[in-house]
């Protein structure tokens, strides 16, 4: 099966084995109507957060392009949307390990509370401790961020009200921002709250 979830609209659901999942915005799920043999393994093109149910006899796997994420039983978030300079995974509860295959193949064990990004240009991995409730809040329909680029927050927004935004490099620079943004409002209302908090 295939779920592709269209720029402007998100979508959740509950897999065979119990496990569920909550698709962001162009984002793309592939899963069997049934999980066989002994191992269960989806396909993410975007982002989504699994809520994924504990089975030490069949390890769950996630398969994206660029990286495979294994786990027994936890939660996690997943941002892996083509086109992307940046992969991340962050673990709220639970353990992954993970493996890029950008990075000559090394296996990485997570721990709550910790993120995992690989830019795909440099091969890089980074890990560092983060809230991941800023990054599970797009769920509730917020969007917490810190120290965020104007472009990188522009491409969310797109992507979440399926809009054509468009600004002049120049204005933007590597102007950033910290704050929550309420999802819920309209485009306009989002951009004019960007637009009145001022930039760093």
């Amino acid at each position: 099966n295939t779920l592709i979830v269209p720029y402007g609209k998100r979508s959740q659901l509950t897999l065979s084995d119990g496990s569920k999942v909550w698709i962001n915005s162009g984002s793309r799920l592939v899963y069997p109507a049934t999980f066989k043999g002994d191992k269960r393994e989806v396909y993410l093109q975007g982002e989504a957060i699994f809520d994924v149910a504990h089975n030490e006899n069949k390890p769950f796997r996630v398969l994206s392009d660029h990286q495979e994420i294994e786990v027994l039983g936890t939660v996690f978030n997943v941002s892996a949307y083509a086109g992307e300079t940046v992969n991340h995974t962050v673990l709220k509860s639970g353990s992954v390990r993970m493996h890029y295959k950008e990075a000559k193949g090394e296996l990485l064990k997570m721990n709550p509370g910790t993120m995992f990004s690989i830019n795909l240009e440099t091969r890089i991995v980074k890990k560092e401790e983060v809230d991941p409730n800023d990054y599970f809040s797009w769920r509730e329909g917020y969007l917490t961020l810190k120290n965020e680029s104007l472009e990188s927050i522009f491409k969310k927004l797109a992507r979440y009200y399926n809009v054509k935004i468009e600004s002049q490099e120049s204005l933007i620079g590597d102007k950033t921002f910290s704050g929550r943004l309420d999802l819920k409002k309209d485009i306009e209302s989002v951009l004019n709250l960007l637009e009145t908090s001022g930039f760093k």
